[in-house]
């Protein structure tokens, strides 16, 4: 009875969204690509802190191809996060607020993904640091110090890929405020240092990734408020998965259903 009152969640929030982008880009392909984002997203909290899960399914068109000689199919790709935040607060029974900070957390996780294109990228990435919680009203605000530990696959030159250990820097948020009808400003942005070479024994450059939407509560015109979101986004890299000078800068387009 014990186990299950501490592991019981809270609260819980599960999405399910379709976002669309024209101008992506992948490493070593000057072409602007299309994708179409398939994502569910569960988050939730218990006594000792939160769990964060997602996953994506990624459909490109005809300029990212899948693997194959003359193949025009777009690639497909799927991709999946998990976060867990211990409260140090929570588990030391103590209050451990300073300034803005509300708490401070452990977080630990893992990404894993996979890709069908002739690089066949299948990247693991292992994730470990201290994460502060900022007090923000209608929100959340997240700043991590971690380490990472990551693999992946070079499909062109048929070998695995043990990155060099590396630091990443990450926020994340959301605010809810009110224009009229209930916004949502939420995201993420990810700096991540270099990581030692690549499959081809190039140096890897840091890469930052950033993240962000303002969702607009289309649910609530019709009186079901938090149910279904639409907003626009941006999705941008500065040197993509640690390839130098592999940039975009992506808008994007969302509509998002939660249960």
């Amino acid at each position: 009875m014990l186990a299950t009152s501490v592991w019981a969640a809270d609260w819980s929030d599960t999405s399910m969204n379709i976002n669309y982008g024209t101008d992506y880009r992948e490493p070593a392909n000057d072409q602007k690509i299309a994708k179409t984002v398939l994502e569910i997203t569960h988050a939730s909290g218990y006594k000792y802190g939160s769990n964060y899960f997602d996953f994506q399914f990624l459909k490109s068109d005809s300029q990212d191809p899948s693997a194959g000689v003359g193949n025009t199919d777009g690639a497909a790709e799927v991709y999946a996060v998990y976060r867990n935040q211990l409260s140090m607060g929570a588990v030391s029974d103590r209050k451990l607020s300073f300034g803005p900070v509300k708490d401070v957390s452990l977080t630990t996780g893992f990404d894993i993904g996979t890709k069908n294109t002739g690089f066949g990228s299948r990247p693991i990435k292992l994730i470990v640091g201290p994460t502060l919680n900022f007090a923000v009203d209608n929100g959340f605000l997240d700043f991590t110090v971690a380490m990472v530990h990551e693999t992946n696959n070079n499909g062109i030159v048929g070998k695995s890929v043990h990155f060099d250990n590396t630091y990443q820097l990450c926020a994340a948020w959301s605010k809810a405020f009110s224009l009229g009808i209930p916004v949502v400003f939420k995201g993420y942005a990810v700096h991540t240092g270099k990581k030692g070479k690549d499959g081809f024994g190039v140096e890897t450059a840091a890469e930052t990734v950033l993240h962000a939407l303002v969702m607009f509560d289309i649910g609530s015109l019709a009186g079901h408020k938090d149910a279904v979101y639409a907003g626009v986004g941006v999705d941008h890299y500065t040197n993509k998965f640690g390839e130098s000078k592999a940039n975009q800068t992506t808008p994007i387009a969302q509509l998002e259903v939660h249960f």
